[in-house]
């Protein structure tokens, strides 16, 4: 049997289903529906009269000693079509879960399956072809007119070799002066472009996604006539604008289907001639839309008459890989009988590789915008997003030709109070007319006795650190702190420190934490920056509590007072000293006891430096609820082994990281027993093994800590993992 070699286009289909041969990314499934009076043996026979006389349907490949693939027609390949009786149930499960699934391409069997299932309401006949034997046009042909011959007995009786002929013959271009005008073209044409996605995933096996979006064929190719643009260079100028904006690019590249069928020989072969065409489009800002869309016709056209150049060829000279597609096909699936014709539908394929899709096709008297991608590259979220705004840009155009390119939203009006909706932290009332302080004496009232704070020195009740408090206010007072000032607390990490702050709010002032082994140079900048009134310290602490034993109660702190400076790293400069009210912080405190379901019973390790605003998340909003804040010594804030003996040695239930500390504590097998763990700071790239919610939070220091949330579901892998919605009453 002679052996023919695979058009590029081919190659490129067969050597991608070798990398991934687990996926039904180029399974070409779909099913008609059939009245139950049709003759299921005829259907039967005519399916296997033009199965045999078809020999590219009956391809067999191979791959050789050198690394040459081939492909001939298989003489004596078995035809087989099931019929099988099922429920309708039954039936429809069938087809969604059962009948598409991976072809082995190198292991003989045919490379199409066809069965008739027949139910109570009606027949079903199911087809899947993989992409390797038909193309959409040789597919749909075959179903329609071809599939009529051979059922009224006129199709033809002797197999036609031709595709494998022209297979053969394809060397012959590859040597020519078309060929090599067609490679300088796309070398030149294709300079600077950027074949880029959506995601920084290029392609991964995972669930095949789709999304579609409807427009009304009549009205678009009304427009379409009335300024003289087709409806492919409409849809494609849209996807293109769309993928450019998303991908944040001016000039992105994707690849168009090109039919490969310029002769009229060409257009009666049966096979793959389909070949992939590159293209990239140009988004100057104040360009026209209508303009925009003679231009992506005008360079379509050059594409589409270089179009049997293979992509293959170019992504080897260049260097790139395709990312995203699009394809134009308003064609219907018909199976033809004569007099009566049913039309088909496709039958979602369940896995895949690919990156982001978009097909136009003819559903019914609408356009259909389908978008497809795998979960493990784009979520299904951004499939959605991504037709969305297809459309979106279509409607905007339609209405207003003239509008410029950066004029065009790619949200229409109703997301847009979708997006501002969902930029709206939860409304959480709480009375505003408070401080912390507040909440704090609440407890002090009502749990005097019970431990507050605990350092590796020893602990205060709730009653000794609200006296303790007030020893170190008085002496600030003595020392000319008023109301507004702001006071410099540089000390360790001992329990002392929440004294302090608690202190420096009774007398209506704010706290600048100050790390004691920050260098000098930066010690004194601070101190200078903030006009610091005084400088605590453990010594001072000490003086203050034994000059002042017994001093008198106090808070006069207020909602519109200041509550804290923290510096900024000044990895761009100088540090900048960001300042945060009391109702700020309040709103903060009130939404972490809310959200992190804090209580009475709450242990919360901080294990945050204090001059890092972090920290702010664990020592404050513990105590409004009559919990207790255990301050994590420094030798175990640097040592995953101590940490973990420390969160069990103070039977800690709860507590914030920095993310990437976090990620080491808590992704070993064994599950940490806490109520809740917060990450924020860096990049989330793994899920955690907490028995409690985990969550992700975000915030620029000047937001009060965290500015949104995400809590992570548990046993779900993300690909990428979200950092969610504005905390409580922000947006």
């Amino acid at each position: 049997m002679k052996k023919y070699p695979l058009f590029p286009s081919q190659l490129g289909v067969f050597l991608e289903c070798l990398t991934y041969p687990d996926t039904t990314q180029y399974n070409l499934p779909f099913q008609v529906n059939i009245d139950l009076c049709e003759d299921v043996d005829a259907l039967v026979g005519t399916w296997k009269r033009l199965i045999c006389a078809t020999p590219t349907l009956r391809t067999r490949f191979e791959m050789d000693g050198e690394g040459n693939a081939w492909q001939w027609p298989d003489e004596d390949m078995p035809i087989d079509i099931p019929v099988k009786t099922m429920r309708e149930a039954e039936a429809a499960d069938y087809m969604q879960e059962g009948f598409v699934r991976p072809f082995d391409i190198l292991g003989g069997e045919p490379l199409f399956r066809i069965e008739i299932i027949r139910t109570e309401t009606q027949i079903h006949l199911l087809m899947d072809f993989h992409h390797l034997v038909v193309d959409g046009f040789s597919y749909s042909f075959m179903t329609d007119r071809g599939f009529k011959s051979f059922f009224q007995g006129t199709g033809a009786k002797q197999p036609d070799h031709l595709f494998f002929e022209l297979a053969e013959q394809e060397e012959e271009y590859f040597a020519s002066e078309e060929y090599r005008a067609a490679q300088d073209y796309f070398a030149s044409s294709l300079k600077g472009a950027d074949f880029t996605g959506l995601s920084p995933v290029s392609a991964a096996v995972g669930r095949l996604v789709s999304s579609s979006e409807y427009m009304d064929k009549k009205t678009v190719d009304e427009w379409c006539r009335k300024q003289g643009i087709d409806a492919p260079s409409l849809f494609q100028a849209a996807f293109a604008l769309t993928l450019g904006r998303l991908a944040r690019t001016e000039e992105p590249a994707y690849l168009t289907s090109y039919l490969n069928r310029a002769t009229r020989q060409r257009m009666k072969v049966q096979g793959m001639l389909v070949n992939q065409v590159a293209i990239k489009a140009n988004l100057p800002r104040d360009l026209a839309a209508l303009d925009f869309l003679r231009e992506m016709g005008e360079t379509s056209a050059r594409a589409y008459a270089m179009g049997r150049y293979p992509f293959i060829h170019l992504s080897k000279e260049l260097g790139v890989k395709p990312r995203a597609t699009f394809n134009f096909r308003p064609v219907k699936q018909i199976l033809n009988l004569g007099d009566r014709k049913y039309s088909g539908t496709a039958i979602p394929r369940p896995t895949g590789q690919m990156d982001m899709n978009l097909d136009i096709n003819l559903v019914g008297s609408d356009y259909e915008i389908c978008a497809t991608s795998s979960d493990a590259v784009n979520s299904e979220e951004t499939v959605k997003g991504f037709t969305k705004a297809v459309k979106t840009v279509l409607l905007q155009i339609l209405d207003n030709p003239a509008v410029s390119l950066q004029e065009i939203s790619l949200t229409g009006e109703e997301e847009k109070r979708e997006i501002l909706a969902l930029s709206r932290g939860e409304t959480l009332e709480y009375n505003k007319t408070e401080t912390w302080l507040d909440l704090f004496l609440h407890h002090v009232k009502k749990d005097s006795g019970k431990i507050a704070v605990v350092d590796s020195k020893g602990s205060f009740t709730y009653g000794e650190l609200d006296q303790a408090s007030d020893s170190i206010a008085a002496w600030l007072l003595e020392k000319g702190v008023r109301s507004g000032s702001f006071v410099a607390l540089q000390m360790g990490r001992v329990k002392e420190f929440l004294a302090a702050v608690i202190a420096v709010h009774k007398v209506g002032a704010a706290y600048v934490p100050i790390d004691t082994e920050y260098p000098e140079e930066r010690i004194h900048y601070m101190l200078e920056d903030s006009e610091a009134h005084v400088v605590l310290t453990e010594e001072t602490i000490r003086e203050a509590m034994t000059k002042f034993p017994d001093a008198a109660p106090m808070n006069r702190a207020v909602p519109e007072g200041r509550a804290y400076m923290i510096y900024t790293s000044g990895s761009t400069g100088k540090p900048k000293g960001v300042v945060i009210g009391h109702r700020a912080m309040l709103n903060f405190i009130h939404f972490i006891r809310k959200r992190w379901h804090l209580t009475e019973k709450s242990r919360i390790a901080c294990h945050s430096t204090f001059s890092f605003d972090a920290s702010v998340e664990d020592l404050y909003p513990a105590l409004t609820v009559g919990g207790c804040v255990c301050i994590v010594p420094e030798e175990a804030r640097r040592d995953i082994v101590e940490m973990k003996a420390f969160l069990k040695e103070h039977g800690i239930n709860g507590g914030s990281y920095s993310t990437q500390f976090g990620q080491l504590l808590a992704s070993g097998s064994e599950m940490m027993d806490l109520d809740y763990m917060c990450v924020g700071g860096e990049t989330m790239t793994r899920t955690l093994n907490v028995r409690g919610p985990v969550y992700n939070a975000y915030g620029p220091t000047e937001f009060t800590v965290d500015a949104t949330y995400f809590e992570l579901e548990k046993g779900k892998d993300y690909a990428s993992i979200p950092i969610g919605r504005p905390v409580s009453n922000a947006w």
